[in-house]
């Protein structure tokens, strides 16, 4: 379904860089300049974590973990290093992009409807004199009719594309804080109780800057 979504983006979305209308050509610059640093930031972060997982036994000096599990006797340390490796890779393979093309298209739809509106208002605010005119504003009106009608059902489909992804996200985010706040109460060590911040906050972040911001974009659009 995803890939129909970004066929019908790329056929019926208007066309709003080449578009004569500046309050449209700013909007699309801020909204997609903001879609940019989350790109940049995530995938910077992303190789930061990747490159500590890989140095924090040179840094520390001794056999070190990215996550912290049981390990069996029977299992050596390279081999469980190796596997949470690859474990971590490819959860980043499926959680980044999904994430990054969640913000992109809602930006992308979020630009949809402020042109929509701009354009709406742009009608209202024209005077209708002569039989031309009458004719150019149902042209106009029924151009706004049908791509309203299309951005509606775009964003219905669009949610059925990602409502299990975000289920489980959802679901991760709940479970974590649960845990989280269990390790928390039963009195941890400094360290331990630093670590459970820093990951509660960067799981926060990760949903604020991927999910709300740009789904507040829309909303304040739609």
């Amino acid at each position: 379904m995803m890939f129909g979504l970004l066929e019908r983006r790329r056929l019926y979305f208007w066309d709003i860089g080449n578009s004569n209308v500046e309050e449209n050509k700013k909007y699309r610059k801020k909204v997609l300049r903001y879609a940019s640093f989350v790109n940049w930031f995530f995938l910077i972060a992303t190789i930061f974590a990747c490159s500590s997982f890989v140095l924090q036994p040179l840094v520390f000096r001794r056999k070190v973990l990215g996550f912290n599990t049981y390990v069996p006797e029977s299992i050596s340390y390279y081999a469980m290093a190796v596997y949470q490796f690859y474990i971590m890779l490819l959860a980043l393979t499926g959680v980044l992009p999904f994430d990054l093309c969640v913000t992109y298209i809602l930006c992308l739809i979020s630009i949809q409807w402020k042109s929509l509106n701009t354009e709406i208002k742009n009608i209202l605010d024209d005077e209708i004199v002569t039989l031309e005119d009458q004719k150019l504003f149902k042209t106009k009106v029924r151009r706004c009719v049908e791509h309203h009608n299309f951005l509606k059902r775009y964003i219905e489909d669009y949610n059925k594309s990602i409502s299990l992804g975000l289920l489980a996200y959802l679901l991760m985010f709940v479970m974590s804080n649960c845990l989280n706040l269990f390790i928390v109460s039963s009195g941890p060590e400094v360290r331990e109780l630093v670590k459970c911040i820093l990951y509660q906050f960067n799981l926060a972040n990760q949903f604020i800057l991927t999910y709300v911001i740009p789904a507040q974009f829309l909303s304040t659009e739609f």
